[in-house]
C-alpha cells in the first residue's frame, strides 16, 4: 500500500506539472481569448493555420494590386503622345512666316520705279529743226526789233547721199524723246513729221506756252570745208532785255551738252557759240539751246548720223547731259 501510494503522488504531481505546463502554453499562444473555454482550444489552434492560408492568399492578392499599379503607370503611354503632339504643330507654325516673306519683299521692288521716277515733272521741249518744206514768208526775229527774218529756212543735206538735214534731225529728236520718256522726264515735241509747217518763233512760243524748262533745238551743220567735223552747241547772249534772266541757264545746258555727246562720240570739241540771230531762240523763255550735232558735209559724219545706233548714242548723251543739269 505505501509503495502504490508513493507511485500515485507522484503520477498526480506530474500530471499537475503537466496541467500547470500546458496551460501556460495555451495563454501564451491566445493572449486576446483567456475566457476561452477549454473545449474550445482545437478550434482556437486551427485559427493559426487559417491564419497562415489567408496570409498565403495574400501574395496574389498584393500582386493584383501590382497590376493595377502598373495599369495606373498608363499615362506615360500617354506622355508621349502629348509630347508628340508639339512637332506636328512646330511645322505650322514656322511655315507660316515663309509665305509672309514673299509679301514683305515683294513691296521694295513696287516703291523703286517710284525712286528712279523722280524727274517727273520736268517738261523737256524737243524742237528738231525744220520741215520737209521751208516757209520763206517773213516773221520778226526778235521781240525788242522790227527786223524781219524767213520764218522756216530749208537746210542743210548730206554731201554723199542727200538726205535732208530735217530728216536726220527729227530721227535723233525721237530717239531722245524716247529716252528721256523712259528716265521719268515728261516730252514736248515740237513736230513729229516732217510735213508741218511752223515757224521758229512759233516753235518757241509753244515751249513758252508749255511751261516747258528745257528747250532743245537738234540741227546739224554744213560748210564747205569737207573735211570739217565735230559739234558745237549755239546758244544766246547775256545781252538781250526779253531774256537775258534764262542766260546762266542756256550757257549751262549748253556745256553739259557738248560736253557728254563729245565724251560719248569721241568727236572734236568745236566750242559754245553765242549768237543773236537765231529766231527761236531770241523768242524762247525757256532756257535752252540749238545743237549742232555734226556735218552733213563731211562723208564720215553724214555716215554716222544715218547710223541708228549713233543716232542713239547721241540721244543718250543728250539724256544724260539733261541728268546733270537737273541733279542737286
Amino acid at each position: 500500500m505505501k509503495r502504490t501510494g508513493r507511485t500515485g503522488l507522484i503520477l498526480l504531481a506530474v500530471l499537475l506539472m503537466l496541467t500547470a505546463c500546458g496551460g501556460q502554453k495555451e495563454n501564451k499562444a491566445l493572449p486576446q481569448q483567456q475566457h476561452i473555454p477549454w473545449e474550445q482550444l482545437g478550434t482556437v489552434q486551427e485559427s493559426p493555420e487559417r491564419e497562415s492560408s489567408l496570409q498565403e492568399t495574400a501574395p496574389p492578392v498584393s500582386r493584383e494590386a501590382e497590376t493595377t499599379a502598373e495599369m495606373t503607370t498608363a499615362p506615360p503611354e500617354t506622355k508621349p503622345e502629348t509630347t508628340a503632339a508639339p512637332p506636328e504643330t512646330k511645322p505650322e507654325t514656322t511655315t507660316a512666316p515663309p509665305e509672309t516673306k514673299p509679301e514683305t519683299t515683294a513691296a521694295p521692288p513696287e516703291t523703286k520705279p517710284e525712286t528712279t521716277a523722280a524727274p517727273v515733272g520736268h517738261l523737256i521741249a524737243i524742237d528738231p529743226g525744220h520741215q520737209a518744206k521751208a516757209n520763206n514768208a517773213l516773221e520778226p526775229n526778235r521781240p525788242d526789233s522790227g527786223e524781219m527774218k524767213a520764218k522756216v529756212l530749208d537746210g542743210t543735206h548730206g554731201v554723199v547721199t542727200g538726205v535732208r538735214e530735217s530728216y536726220v534731225n527729227l530721227m535723233v529728236g525721237l530717239k531722245l524723246r524716247d529716252e528721256l520718256t523712259a528716265r521719268g522726264y515728261r516730252v514736248l515735241m515740237i513736230r513729229t513729221t516732217e510735213e508741218v509747217d511752223i515757224s521758229n518763233k512759233e516753235r518757241a512760243e509753244m515751249a513758252n506756252n508749255a511751261g516747258a524748262e528745257l528747250f532743245l533745238r537738234l540741227h546739224c551743220d554744213y560748210s564747205g570745208d569737207p573735211g570739217r567735223q565735230g559739234t558745237s552747241v549755239l546758244c544766246q547772249g547775256n545781252d538781250r532785255p526779253y531774256n537775258a534772266h534764262i542766260y546762266s541757264q542756256c550757257y549751262r545746258i549748253s556745256t553739259l551738252l557738248l560736253e557728254h555727246i563729245c565724251r560719248a562720240t569721241g568727236g572734236p570739241n568745236r566750242g559754245v557759240e553765242w549768237r543773236g540771230e537765231m529766231t527761236g531762240l531770241n523768242w524762247s523763255l525757256v532756257p535752252g539751246c540749238l545743237v549742232e550735232m555734226g556735218f552733213l558735209s563731211n562723208a564720215e559724219e553724214e555716215a554716222k548720223l544715218l547710223n541708228e545706233e549713233y543716232q542713239r548714242l547721241l540721244a543718250k548723251a543728250m539724256a544724260d547731259a539733261v541728268d546733270a543739269y537737273f541733279a542737286p
